[in-house]
């Protein structure tokens, strides 16, 4: 969904369900309200008060900005930690690109001795982009495999 995972700029990543029903309970919003609130008022923008880039997240040193930038570091180390087989490597891509390195430093201190298992890797294009040049080539190699034949 366009709100899974962690917390972006404006949207709120995963959150408890029970939320959703507290907002309509005791906000009296309606769904369409609700969807505002979660998809364009939460997130950054919700935890710092305002609204920021991830970078901006990890560059500054203002504490409402520091606890959303917690938030984000341990919602990234919840969903490695819920990895069925563990994690081999983090893999920085799309928005995240160009913040991987501050990422990757704040998530080195908290990893420990852990860090020395985890490959981490930074690329400036979208999965979606190299996940399809990854299978172009693949069914080229296959392509050429069965000229062979």
């Amino acid at each position: 969904t366009p709100i899974e995972g962690i917390p972006g700029q404006k949207n709120c990543g995963d959150i408890d369900a029970s939320i959703v029903l507290a907002l309509a309970e005791k906000k009296k919003l309606s769904p369409e309200q609700i969807n505002i609130e979660l998809t364009e008022n939460s997130g950054i923008k919700g935890l710092a008060g305002q609204n920021l880039t991830i970078k901006e997240v990890f560059e500054r040193n203002d504490d409402k900005v520091k606890s959303a930038a917690e938030i984000i570091l341990y919602r990234i180390l919840l969903a490695c930690g819920s990895a069925m087989g563990g994690v081999e490597r983090i893999i920085f891509t799309g928005r995240y690109a160009d913040t991987g390195k501050l990422i990757e430093q704040k998530l080195q201190k908290k990893l420990g001795v852990f860090d020395r298992m985890i490959k981490w890797t930074i690329f400036s294009k979208l999965l979606i982009e190299i996940l399809a040049e990854d299978a172009v080539i693949t069914i080229l190699r296959k392509g050429q495999n069965s000229a062979n034949l």
